[in-house]
Formats: structure tokens, C-alpha cells, sequence
């Protein structure tokens, strides 16, 4: 064989070894990168921008289970420890009585992951891809902390009060609940 016809099958398998190795780097850079989004979102960290999904409005209850859930989840673990207050907006989400509702339904959550895995903050009629429920129970391995975050977990009746009234649908709250009364 030609010295020629060597030199350029050399240099070919040369460039096809630093093809592999750019490969092989990229891939092993997207892995960390996403590992990295994956275990640090404790609701804290960077954020993207959180952009509604249209869903059809649901009418409010005959029961006011979501004006339970805010008086007794919301206000209780999640403003009274200042993390989804106006003023804090952890992850970008705002629990207060009349702005809630906003920011939970049909919303797509801050978490890169959770985004990517198809969740939304509440997906109405669907427990296990509303990020509220496997955050608050610490379903499917949790994306990021617990909820709430530096306490207790919650009392296994309010966390069922959540994982019901989505299962319900999501109904919106009547208009008392709404205006924080």
C-alpha cells in the first residue's frame, strides 16, 4: 500500500477518534448538566420563566376544598415560613389567597426536570403529574426537596386533601376563598 494511501486512512481514523471523544464529551457534559438541574431545585434556584398551559377554567366545587387547602396548607406551611409569599416567590410560585390558584393550575413548573418530564404544577384530574403533589408527598423520588421545605413533612390528611381535590379536577375556589376571606 501506497505511503500516501496510509498517511490519509491514518488521518481519517484520527479524525473519527477526536469525533467520538467531542461526542462522548458532549454527551458526559449534558449528563452532569442535567443531573446538576435535577438534584438542585429545592425551589430556590435559578429559574425559567413559568408560562401557563390553556386549560379550560374549572367551575368551583360545591364544597370549598381549595379554600381549605389554602387556609390549611398555604397559609399554614407554605407563607407563614416566607417562601411563596409576594414578596419571596420561591421557584416563581405565589401561594397568597387570590393569586394561588393563578399560579398553580395548568402552569408549568420552574424545575427544568419536572418541565421536561411532562408535569405541570397541577395537572387537573391527575395527582401523579401535578408537581404540587409529588413535592408535598415525595412521590416518584421527589424533583428536588420535599415541600415544605426545612419542616415537617405534612400530616397525611392534608396531603390527601391535595391529591383528592386535584383528582376532583382542580376546581377553582368560590369567590370568598378567592378574595382570601
Amino acid at each position: 500500500m501506497p505511503a500516501r494511501v496510509r498517511c490519509q486512512r491514518r488521518r481519517a481514523g484520527a479524525v473519527a477518534d477526536v469525533r467520538r471523544r467531542r461526542a462522548t464529551l458532549c454527551a458526559a457534559v449534558a449528563l452532569v448538566c442535567g443531573l446538576a438541574a435535577w438534584s438542585s431545585c429545592a425551589g430556590d434556584g435559578p429559574t425559567v420563566a413559568a408560562t401557563a398551559v390553556p386549560t379550560p377554567t374549572p367551575t368551583p366545587g360545591a364544597s370549598d376544598t381549595y379554600g381549605q387547602i389554602q387556609r390549611e396548607v398555604f397559609d399554614v406551611h407554605c407563607l407563614s415560613a416566607g417562601c411563596h409569599n409576594a414578596a419571596s416567590q420561591a421557584a416563581g410560585l405565589v401561594l397568597d389567597a387570590g393569586v394561588s390558584y393563578g399560579d398553580l393550575v395548568g402552569v408549568v413548573p420552574t424545575n427544568p426536570v419536572a418541565a421536561t418530564q411532562g408535569l405541570l404544577r397541577v395537572t387537573a384530574g391527575d395527582p401523579e403529574q401535578s408537581y404540587l403533589y409529588v413535592k408535598l408527598s415525595a412521590a416518584g423520588g421527589v424533583l428536588g426537596s420535599r415541600m415544605p421545605l426545612g419542616q415537617p413533612p405534612l400530616p397525611a390528611d392534608e396531603i390527601e386533601l391535595v391529591r383528592s381535590w386535584i383528582l376532583d379536577g382542580a376546581p377553582a375556589p368560590d369567590a370568598a376563598s378567592a378574595a382570601g376571606h
